[in-house]
Formats: structure tokens, sequence, C-alpha cells
């Protein structure tokens, strides 16, 4: 992969085919979506997101007022965007688009023990790791997900808590893009790095 930031789509560029993820042409083998082009994915997510983003509105309306021609496509993306939290479903039934924090917090453990508390001393390698494989699993960029992380340094109070051999949190971060790039699963590491905040907090 190349060293660029833009090696790989950002989420403002390419929207994940909502089975296998991928944000190429090119599906995972078994992808229910295999065929599908990429300019009816797109199409999909826009044509949910658009309506959304002016106001908010039942799932009943949007498809009835909004998209007539759902489609099993659509369905899918908006299951997707609903379990990424980046669109909303509230009480009443009601759907918004999710505000910048609700839609990359994390929603299942380990993953919440450790995007709210911040690592220790022991943990550190671990709990990055899950967080920077949470975030390139959720579709963010680089240089989003770098953001997010320096953000969750500073809210946590986890570098101020010591024991890294690199001298900032840019570097630490820098450390993990080949997670990122990667895609890698985080349940094993958030695991191991939520024993050890329980166990410190």
């Amino acid at each position: 992969m190349a060293a660029s930031d833009d090696s790989r789509p950002s989420v403002a560029q390419a929207y994940p085919c909502p089975d296998c993820g991928s944000v190429y042409t090119v599906h995972q083998p078994g992808c229910e979506f295999d065929g599908t082009d990429r300019s009816s994915i797109e199409r999909a997510y826009i044509d949910i997101i658009a309506p959304l983003s002016v106001t908010t509105i039942t799932k009943q309306s949007l498809q009835a007022k909004e998209v007539p021609e759902w489609t099993d496509l659509h369905e899918r993306v908006f299951a997707y965007l609903t379990g990424t939290q980046q669109v909303i479903v509230e009480a009443d039934g009601t759907v918004r688009l999710a505000t910048e924090d609700e839609s990359v917090a994390p929603d299942e453990e380990p993953l919440i023990t450790i995007y709210r508390q911040g690592t220790y001393p022991g943990c550190h390698d671990n709990g990055i790791f899950a967080l920077v494989a949470y975030f390139s699993n959720m579709g963010l960029s680089w240089q989003e997900t770098k953001s997010q992380m320096l953000d969750w340094f500073n809210r946590t109070g986890t570098w101020d808590r010591g024991g890294f051999e690199e001298d900032s949190p840019e570097e630490v971060i820098e450390q993990k893009r080949h997670v990122w790039a990667e895609g890698y699963g985080w349940q094993r590491m958030g695991n191991q790095a939520k024993s050890e905040i329980k166990r410190r907090s």
C-alpha cells in the first residue's frame, strides 16, 4: 500500500458494500451484492442520507415519499447505517443522521470501556490496536482515524499515564497505521486491554 494518506477511500469518497464492506468495484467472495456496480451502492446510500440531511422522518415515510423504489440493497444499506450508528432511530420511530460523536462512538464491549476510560501502562498497545482497527472497520480515513485517536488521548488522559516509548501521541498513532491499512479485527486485543483497564481503574 502506498504511503499517501489518500491510499484508501475515505467515508466521503466511497460507501462500503453493506454486506462485505468493500469500497471498491470488486466484492469479497460470497458477497450478496457481488456484481452490483459501485454507482448502485452509492445511490442507495445517497437516497437515504440526502433526505435525512434536511429533515427527520420515519422509515416508513422515507420509503414511501423519498425512496418509492426501495430495494433489498436500500434495506441492507439502512441496516448498515443504523448498525454503525451513522443513522439514529429514535424511540418515536423518527430517523435522523447521527452527530459526529454518535456516529463513531462504539456501542459494544470491550470497545466502550477502552473508548471511554482510555488505557493504562501494560495495555496501551492492545487498546490502541483495538481502537484503530475499530475506526478502520467503521470506514474512517487515516486522517479521520488520527483525529479521533488524538482526541481520545486528550479526553481520557491516556498519554498522561505514561508508559510510552514514543515522544508524542502522534508518534504512537503512526506506529499503528498498518492496523488501519489492513483492517484487522479488534475483539481479542480489546478484551485483553479491557481486563487490564478494569484492574487498574
